[in-house]
């Protein structure tokens, strides 16, 4: 892309000017700031002078100096970001031995707010708790058994939110469920600005739990006392009522008051993250019910029936990927523009384009002139999103047209958050990484769940838009915070450890075959490490450090950068992979280290070209579609971003463990995660808190941070909101320890008070040993009672035998309009270096097709080639697009069998060698070549064979045709393809023997469909050609 300024001296040190950061124009300010308090503080680092002195000590102590010129917690993002890339810059230059330190994982400061209040509140609390467990322990009536549950719910049961408050009162009878004495309900918390409510899990405390199962056998909760929606006066004066029944003290003070008082007290003897989730201040969505079905082994009624949203999208047809080309509105990515102008400009262009788009006439009309009144002062996505919207307003518009209320829409959401991230970055030098950090660092932007669902549906048009402008394509499903549109429901699923053992055993079976040892590797990597789908395909032989600690290091390479500062970080491998596996990981790396002669490249490449990537249909696809089958249907089609799902959950839950190992008695049955073992337990607390031998072991409060920074997140509320599915289970486990601590000193009988048990039942057996722990007794009583109340479990069948990989591993080809796409591109300027690491097809693919394309196009005489080469695109006309599209999609369909590949080549070589791009005639030259493969070439390509006629031309002298004349014509009339004799007469040439030739015609006698035809014929050899240079 091309400026129209100059750009100013950024003042980065000329030794590292090949890391200078991209950022370093819009972040004039505090760039400044940098350089000014680099160069008076670290002047040896800024000088890049070699082995400066310094100590890591001295860096950390450095570093939090320089965070301090700033309060904002983005400029500190961005300041590490800097410090860190001028050290790694010196140390890759071989001036310093020290390293950029460890991740800083940061959440916005939080002034502590009313603490003193909060303790008052607390007290005020107190001898509300006190008269109410001293009130459980007399008998109550059929109406008291259900005012119980309310108020033990609040104090005890983790209600600590309107929201949750306002669910629990619409309860149903067949929401609650059981196993084993763990009982959970499902509360439809309702959603801002959303008829449809939020599905959530809550498992109540054990205490809760006895009180609720009473209330279900005094049929209290077939009928909701309140349905959701209810204002605040309004629970707030049902809450009263339950207080007065009960006869205890009432609340002076609010709602408000009442449910910070409660949080307060669970936040002390709970980890603060549980609380802020119980609080609904920290999101995280629960596991759909047939999802929970399945990892149970267990099968309930009433389950979630697959949603739409969670259907795969239909796959879009070559058609729908190129219609674009050669309408109304013409895709234009690349413009000029002012470098220093203020994004308070770009935002006032925007409301401009909001009030265009108010009366529906002739609004692409009024955007156009908006974009030709400020040429040259338009950020490309500004640009880019006007574009958007008047694509949208198109009539030929493949997507559909829309009205232009509903493109005002669609503008406003979007253009807000994209322009205040995405800034002056020009959109085609961003690769798959830097797209799918733009949207989930815009989507955080957004402030309700419901919002963000629409948000992310209008994503997914917008980048529609931009692919067929040039930009690579991505998958929305695999980002941070993505929710589907209509469910509002982050896409959660978990595989547990007998799943991944499922897995591996099944490519264990299958050592014979190439690819089942690279697909292990990758599952392993996404499950235990929680590495993304590209981290792993762009995983270097070098990343991997063996030793007594091998660890794992994902860091920017030549063909990716990472998505965020965040994501460069180190794993240690033998604190999370069981040691078969570490040791089969650690074999491979040796033989691809040696099979790279001790240089880098990628961990699974091939061999022979160790630059490029394995695609995805060999390394990822088949990861994806066993565990598919392992899962089976669970109503969320399973991905392979569901690992590093799974990762997250296992981990933190393990981590959590190491300091409360009682989290885990009793536990589920699906909790079998080879981290949960002891010794894996007490492996990863010397891994990630290593202390010195015989001092004493403190809890933790950074298991939270640590699950962020491993999987690459900024802030722990990213991991949380779309990584972490058993804080609800977690949550109940804390508020039972919490209760257990409440009730230590109540002992059997009031215990058995509680349940409402007789005098003697807690000194028999079954409830006697279980006395120590009240949580326990409680669950006992539970158990029991629920035996009668919960649905009957019937085991899943098991699921049929998986399928082998040469069934699972399909040959996918890049589909003709990516080939016009990278032609596009090619022809604009854009380096073949860098299609080939945005789009991942071999450079020589690339330019062998351009080649092709330029043979067949860019010709004007023997000696002289045209000046411009015309840019690739279907032709304007409906009909003529119906005979192109019929083309190229049946060149697409006829390639993915193998056995075509001979014959479509024959037929692309003699389309590109013919005279000119719009000719049909093909000729065979003296000798006939290759007659039968060319014409069944053409069949493939969708030519009939009563659109073709072999015209033989012979001399008059002679009187005996060729063989090859006799096989080629008995072939042509085996197909009956049409033949025509024509005699042959040169004046000033020597007639040596008879020609062929092969005339293609239209297929109606009027030529309409003339120009599709011939533009298809030429798309698709130069498409055959990209993927004969394809590796096998």
């Amino acid at each position: 892309m091309t400026r129209s300024a100059q750009e100013r001296n950024t003042g980065w040190p000329e030794w590292a000017s090949d890391a200078t950061p991209r950022d370093l124009r819009k972040r004039k300010s505090l760039f400044g700031d940098f350089c000014t308090w680099m160069a008076t503080n670290v002047p040896h680092l800024w000088s890049g002078t070699s082995e400066p002195g310094y100590t890591p000590e001295m860096l950390e102590r450095h570093l939090s100096s320089l965070l301090a010129i700033s309060s904002e917690l983005n400029a500190h993002r961005i300041l590490g970001n800097w410090w860190d890339t001028l050290l790694s810059e010196g140390h890759r230059l071989k001036r310093w031995n020290i390293r950029p330190g460890s991740q800083r994982v940061k959440l916005p400061p939080e002034r502590a707010a009313f603490v003193r209040r909060d303790f008052q509140l607390l007290t005020h609390l107190r001898p509300i708790e006190a008269a109410f467990l001293d009130r459980l322990c007399r008998p109550l009536d059929q109406r008291q058994r259900y005012e119980a549950f309310l108020i033990s719910a609040l104090l005890n049961g983790g209600i600590l939110s309107l929201g949750r408050l306002d669910a629990l009162l619409g309860l149903r009878a067949d929401a609650v469920q059981a196993i084993n004495g763990v009982l959970w309900a499902t509360l439809n918390l309702p959603v801002p600005g959303s008829e449809r409510a939020r599905p959530l899990r809550w498992y109540p405390d054990a205490l809760t739990a006895t009180l609720l199962t009473k209330a279900l056998e005094s049929g209290q909760l077939s009928h909701p006392a309140n349905p959701t929606g209810t204002d605040r006066a309004a629970l707030w004066t049902r809450l009263e009522l339950t207080f007065k029944r009960l006869e205890l003290p009432p609340w002076q003070g609010e709602l408000r008051d009442l449910l910070r008082a409660v949080r307060v007290a669970t936040a002390l003897s709970t980890p603060g993250f549980v609380a802020a989730y119980l609080a609904d201040d920290l999101e995280s969505h629960s596991l759909p019910d047939l999802v929970f079905q399945r990892v149970l082994g267990a099968s309930l009624p009433g389950g979630d029936e697959p949603s739409a949203e969670d259907k795969p999208p239909d796959k879009p047809s070559v058609k729908n990927d190129l219609s674009y080309l050669g309408k109304s509105v013409t895709i234009e990515l690349s413009v000029n523009f002012d470098p220093d102008l203020p994004r308070k400009s770009q935002m006032s262009i925007a409301r401009l384009v909001c009030k265009a788009l108010n009366n529906r006439k002739g609004a692409i009309d009024r955007l156009k002139e908006i974009i030709e009144e400020n040429q040259g002062r338009l950020w490309p996505i500004t640009h880019a999103l006007i574009g958007w919207a008047m694509w949208r307003l198109d009539p030929n518009c493949s997507s559909g047209k829309i009205k232009a209320s509903s493109a005002q829409t669609y503008f406003r959401t979007l253009a807000v958050h994209l322009i205040f991230e995405a800034e002056d970055l020009d959109l085609l030098d961003l690769e798959i990484d830097d797209f799918e950090t733009l949207y989930e660092l815009a989507a955080r932007r957004v402030d309700s769940e419901f919002r963000r669902a629409y948000f992310w549906g209008r994503i997914r048009d917008f980048h529609d838009y931009l692919f067929l402008g040039g930009v690579p394509d991505i998958d929305l499903r695999e980002l941070d915070g993505w929710v589907a549109t209509g469910s509002v429901r982050v896409s959660a699923n978990l595989v547990t450890e007998s799943d991944f053992r499922r897995f591996a055993q099944a490519l264990e079976a299958e050592q014979i075959h190439p690819a089942a040892e690279t697909v292990l590797l990758a599952g392993t990597l996404g499950y235990r490490t929680g590495l993304r789908r590209r981290e792993i395909q762009l995983l270097r032989v070098q990343d991997i450090h063996p030793g007594p600690e091998p660890f794992l290091l994902i860091r920017p390479s030549r063909l990716a950068s990472l998505k965020s500062n965040a994501s460069k970080r180190r794993i240690p491998l033998r604190a999370l992979l069981p040691a078969d596996e570490l040791k089969t990981l650690m074999a491979f790396h040796e033989r691809r280290k040696a099979q790279v002669d001790e240089q880098d490249g990628l961990l699974f490449a091939s061999p022979d070209a160790p630059w490029i990537p394995t695609p995805y249909s060999t390394l990822i696809d088949p990861v994806t579609a066993l565990f598919t089958a392992i899962t089976g249907k669970t109503g969320v089609r399973f991905r392979f971003h569901h690992l590093r799902h799974s990762f997250a959950n296992w981990l933190l839950l393990a981590l959590l463990s190491t300091d409360a190992p009682e989290l885990l008695t009793p536990k589920l049955p699906f909790l079998d995660s080879h981290l949960l073992d002891r010794e894996r337990l007490a492996l990863l607390h010397a891994c990630f808190y290593p202390t010195i031998p015989g001092s004493e072991r403190y809890p933790e409060r950074r298991h939270l941070f640590q699950v962020a920074a491993l999987m690459g997140h900024l802030s722990p509320s990213t991991t949380c909101q779309s990584y972490i599915h058993l804080l609800d289970w977690i949550s109940g486990r804390y508020l039972d320890l919490r209760l257990d601590h409440h009730l230590r000193e109540l002992g059997g009988p009031g215990l058995g008070r509680l349940c409402g048990l007789s005098s003697s039942m807690p000194y028999k057996r079954e409830y006697r040993d279980l006395t120590h722990s009240a949580a326990a007794f409680l669950r006992h009583h539970v158990a029991v009672r629920a035996k009668t109340l919960a649905p009957i479990f019937e085991q899943t069948p098991t699921p049929p035998v998986l399928p082998g990989l040469n069934d699972l591993i399909k040959p996918t080809l890049p589909t003709p309009s990516l080939l016009i796409t990278l032609l596009r591109r090619y022809f604009s300027g854009t380096p073949i270096q860098r299609l080939e690491a945005i789009y991942l097809i071999p450079a020589n693919a690339i330019k062998a097709s351009a080649q092709a394309y330029s043979r067949m196009y860019a010709k004007q005489s023997v000696q002289h080639a045209k000046l411009t080469t015309p840019v690739p695109r279907p032709p304007r006309t409906k009909s003529q697009q119906e005979e192109y599209f019929k083309i190229v999609n049946k060149a697409y369909g006829s390639a993915v069998n193998a056995q075509n590949r001979s014959a479509m080549s024959a037929v692309a070589e003699a389309l590109i060698q013919r005279t000119g791009p719009r000719t049909g005639k093909l000729y065979f030259g003296s000798k006939g070549r290759d007659f039968e493969m060319i014409l069944k070439g053409l069949l493939l390509l969708g030519v009939d064979v009563a659109e073709m006629t072999l015209v033989v031309r012979c001399p008059e002298v002679i009187r005996e045709s060729p063989d090859f004349i006799t096989h080629a014509v008995n072939h042509a009339n085996n197909l009956r393809v049409a033949i025509d004799y024509q005699p042959l007469e040169w004046e000033k040439r020597e007639m040596k023997g008879v020609l062929l030739r092969l005339d293609i015609r239209d297929t109606r006698p009027t030529g309409q469909h003339w120009e599709g035809r011939v533009r298809g014929l030429n798309h698709a050899a130069a498409w055959i050609r990209l993927i004969d240079h394809l590796p096998s």
